[in-house]
C-alpha cells in the first residue's frame, strides 16, 4: 500500500476483475491489484496500479480523469500511476483494466470499492462506513461520538465511548494556547486573530469493536481554533491561568456571554498568549428608551420607535493570580433620534475606552 503524506487519509482499495470483454480465445494474463493515496485537503487521488500480465504487454488504467499506461517488465509486472479528483473515489466505481501485447489483448472491468478509513473534513473526522464513528470540535471542546466499546486516541490519551450521547475527550486546553499567535484582524482590525500553524492538523486514531485502528487528522478553521483560547480564557474569573512570561505586560479583551467569553480585542502589540499579563472580561448591559411616534410619509401608517444603548462593566484581571484589579463602567452615548427614521437607532460603549482601560491595568504590574 501506498503511504501518503503524514497528513493523508490513506484510502485503500480492492479491485475485483473478471474477463467481461476482449478476444475470447486470448489467453493473455491481466489483472490488476490497485491502492490510493488520497491527502486531507487535496483535491486530487493518486491511484497506483499493479497490472500483472506478460512482459513487454501494454498495461493501461482507465475511467479515472486521465488513461494511464506502463509496459510490463521481464517478470510481466506493470506499475501504472493515475489521477482522480477525489470526489469520484467516495464510491464504488469501476476501472477498465486493458493489456495489450501484440495481436492479443484483453480487458478486464474492475470494481474498485474502499474500504475504511477516516475521513477529515473542517473541525471534524469520522469514519467512512457504518457504524459511524466520529470526532469533531465544538465551542472549543473535542467531542467522540460511537457504538459503544469504541476507543479514540487524541492527544495522548486514550478514551474508550459508552454509546449513546458524546464523551468529551481529555485535551490541555493551556498547552493549546501556548501554542497560539495573536495578530490583528484581516477584515475587522479591532478583532484579533487566533492561530496555530501546529494546530492545524493534528492526528486522531479510532477503533470501533472488532474493528481496525483507523487513523486521520482533524483539520481545524481559525474559528474552532480561537474557540479553545475562549474556552481557557473563561476560565480567568474562577482563579489564575497558567504559563505566560514574567516580563509579559500585554493584555487581552473579552465579552462575558452566557456560556464562557468572545474574543473582543488584543491590547497593543500583543502578539501571543505568552505576552498576555491581564484579561479585561467585559459583562454588558442593555438600556432602551422611546423616540417616539413616527408617520411613514408614504403609508401614512404610525409606528413606535424606540432606542438601545449597550453599556460594559469591564473588570480586569490579573492572568498569574487570577485577582481582579479594577473594575469601570463605560456607558454608551444615548442614541440620537432624528425627526424622520425607519429603524431604531442603537449606540454602544467605546471600545477604544475600555482597551486604554486594559492596558493602563498591565502597565501598572
Amino acid at each position: 500500500m501506498k503511504i501518503g503524506p503524514e497528513v493523508a487519509a490513506v484510502l485503500s482499495l480492492l479491485a475485483i476483475g473478471a474477463c467481461k470483454r476482449g478476444h475470447a480465445a486470448s489467453s493473455l494474463a491481466c489483472s490488476a491489484d490497485l491502492d490510493v493515496d488520497l491527502p486531507t485537503g487535496a483535491p486530487v487521488a493518486t491511484v497506483h496500479a499493479t497490472i500483472t500480465t506478460v512482459a513487454g504487454a501494454n498495461a493501461c488504467v482507465a475511467g479515472m480523469d486521465e488513461t494511464a499506461c506502463a509496459i510490463a517488465d521481464a517478470n510481466g509486472r506493470a506499475t501504472v500511476v493515475a489521477r482522480s479528483q477525489q470526489v469520484a473515489l467516495r464510491r464504488p466505481r469501476m476501472l477498465t483494466i486493458d493489456c495489450i501485447a501484440g495481436e492479443k489483448s484483453r480487458r478486464t472491468d474492475a470494481l474498485v470499492r474502499m474500504r475504511p478509513t477516516l475521513v477529515g473534513i473542517v473541525d471534524e473526522v469520522h469514519t467512512s462506513d457504518a457504524p459511524t464513528a466520529r470526532v469533531a470540535i465544538i465551542a472549543g471542546e473535542f467531542r467522540a461520538w460511537g457504538p459503544a466499546g469504541t476507543t479514540v486516541t487524541f492527544e495522548g490519551h486514550t478514551t474508550t465511548l459508552g454509546g449513546g450521547g458524546p464523551t468529551v475527550l481529555p485535551f490541555d486546553v493551556a498547552a493549546a494556547a501556548a501554542r497560539m499567535t495573536l495578530s490583528r484582524g484581516s477584515t475587522y482590525q479591532w478583532l484579533p486573530r487566533v492561530d496555530s500553524p501546529t494546530m492545524r492538523l493534528l492526528p486522531v486514531t479510532i477503533a470501533r469493536p472488532g474493528g481496525a485502528a483507523l487513523t486521520g487528522s482533524i483539520r481545524f478553521s481559525e474559528r474552532s481554533i480561537a474557540s479553545i483560547a475562549e474556552r481557557w480564557l473563561a476560565g480567568i474569573t474562577s482563579g489564575p491561568l497558567a504559563g505566560g512570561s514574567p516580563n509579559a505586560r500585554g493584555g487581552v479583551v473579552v465579552t462575558a456571554r452566557d456560556r464562557g467569553v468572545q474574543l473582543a480585542r488584543r491590547v497593543g502589540d500583543t502578539a501571543s498568549f505568552d505576552d498576555v499579563a491581564v484579561i479585561g472580561v467585559i459583562r454588558e448591559s442593555t438600556r432602551r428608551g422611546a423616540c417616539g411616534t413616527y408617520v411613514d410619509a408614504r403609508t401614512r401608517a404610525r409606528v413606535e420607535i424606540g432606542w438601545t444603548a449597550i453599556d460594559g462593566e469591564v473588570t480586569v484581571y490579573q492572568r498569574a493570580t487570577g485577582r481582579a484589579l479594577a473594575t469601570r463602567s463605560f456607558a454608551a452615548p444615548t442614541p440620537r433620534c432624528a425627526s424622520s427614521i425607519r429603524s431604531s437607532p442603537r449606540s454602544t460603549y467605546d471600545d477604544a475606552s475600555v482597551e486604554a482601560f486594559v492596558s493602563q491595568s498591565a502597565r501598572r504590574l
